[in-house]
């Protein structure tokens, strides 16, 4: 499983609950859908290396080790 986070700029869709782990990494022009049934298309994807709880965009604790070591996660572009 792949850890990681979606973001958007679109207003209405930032409130949305998107998944937060992957089973392969997205590729553009794929949809993702929120938990309230909410679909947008992946229009980029970032390969970033995080410490838990030290990136706001990614606050959850590192799943592999309750150590801070920073670990791969990706950053899924949502867009319409």
């Amino acid at each position: 499983m792949i850890e990681g986070y979606c973001r958007t700029n679109l207003d209405d869709s930032k409130r949305e609950e998107w998944p937060t782990v992957f089973v392969a990494v997205p590729q553009k022009g794929d949809r993702m859908k929120s938990k309230n049934g909410k679909e947008l298309k992946v229009c980029g994807i970032t390969h970033i290396m995080v410490r838990s709880s030290d990136d706001w965009r990614f606050p959850y604790p590192n799943p592999r080790t309750s150590e801070r070591y920073p670990y791969p996660v990706i950053e899924v572009e949502l867009n319409k």
